[in-house]
């Protein structure tokens, strides 16, 4: 992604940036979502 990203300087930066913070979202959501389905929160 890196090596993609070099020749479009700052902008690319700000977008893998983007990305990384959008992927991270849908992860902690997706954990976040079955952590709640199964009532794991707590340990009972």
């Amino acid at each position: 992604v890196a090596w993609l990203a070099s020749s479009h300087g700052n902008h690319a930066l700000w977008l893998t940036f983007l990305a990384f913070t959008l992927l991270r979202g849908l992860s902690l959501g997706a954990i976040a979502w079955r952590l709640t389905r199964r009532d794991g929160w707590f340990v009972h």
